[in-house]
């Protein structure tokens, strides 16, 4: 099974002169591969794919947190 175009996600960072500068985006396979197997003065590159897996949480979590906060309120109320 081939991936999808684009169904990885790329993520660097730096800091120079007391910069951060962080780079992220969706990329490919293959130029994932080369961008995590090149050594370059940027900084560290990693590359994931599936789902959340840059450790964003999921919809799910939020609609929960949310729903249960408007029951205290409204119990509360």
């Amino acid at each position: 099974m081939n991936p999808l175009p684009f169904s990885f996600l790329f993520f660097s960072s730096a800091t120079s002169a007391n910069q951060t500068v962080v780079v992220k985006g969706c990329i490919s396979k293959s130029v994932c591969d080369a961008a995590t197997s090149v050594s370059v003065d940027f900084g560290n590159a990693t590359c994931c794919s599936g789902n959340l897996c840059n450790g964003a949480q999921s919809v799910t979590q939020s609609v929960l947190f949310l729903c249960c906060s408007l029951l205290s309120y409204f119990l509360m109320h």
